[in-house]
């Protein structure tokens, strides 16, 4: 999609699609991982307990997974991704939103390796 501007043509390329309760077992979980994986696609996923999201390499094909604002993800998602991404907050701010969340690291994401 081209995108006009007054300095220029932007191209603009972005894939995003938003699935709710798109597996509801853990059986389905590991196949649908799998089969990305099979693919090539790394998994992301945010959670408090892992890396610093503006150290993490994503390059190549990726899946980001957004948890619930209230539990987060499951622990068999968490097993499962190969990376865990995480936002520091200033000690006042507990958690974001999920919205929130997901809008950060995908911009980091598509920005990341260009």
């Amino acid at each position: 999609k081209k995108i006009k501007g007054k300095e220029k043509d932007m191209k603009v390329g972005l894939n995003l699609f938003s699935v709710r309760n798109l597996i509801e077992t853990e059986e389905e979980y590991e196949k649908t991982t799998m089969k990305l994986k099979k693919m090539g696609y790394f998994i992301y996923s945010a959670d408090m307990s892992g890396e610093d999201f503006e150290k993490v390499d994503y390059s190549g094909k990726r899946v980001l997974i957004i948890g619930n604002e209230g539990k987060g993800i499951s622990p068999i998602i968490k097993n499962n991704c190969d990376f865990l991404v995480r936002i520091p907050l200033n000690k006042n701010v507990e958690s974001l939103n999920a919205s929130v969340a997901a809008g950060i690291l995908i911009y980091k994401m598509r920005n990341n390796n260009d």
